[in-house]
């Protein structure tokens, strides 16, 4: 959510939280643009917020200013590779 959003960051959380109950959490961000994020809960077991934060406002800060609210999907794909000796 830009810092100049026609619908502030709490509001939409509010909103959120409303709906769905714990499903999203709020982070606030220190950016000249952005306000902050609200991402989902189940993405921050994936992947810890302190990797996660930084890799979408690199990419949010491109084509955001402080009036936007921008909506971004994200597809998480865990691989896990398994060596297994056979005797």
């Amino acid at each position: 959510m830009g810092k100049r959003a026609n619908v502030g960051l709490n509001a939409v959380c509010k909103a959120c939280d409303e709906m769905t109950p714990g499903m999203f959490k709020l982070i606030k961000v220190d950016h000249p643009v952005i306000e902050g994020l609200i991402i989902k809960a189940s993405d921050l077991r994936k992947i810890p917020e302190s990797e996660l934060v930084p890799l979408i406002l690199r990419y949010a800060e491109r084509v955001m200013d402080e009036t936007d609210s921008l909506h971004i999907v994200m597809d998480i794909n865990i691989i896990v590779e398994r060596e297994v000796e056979l005797k």
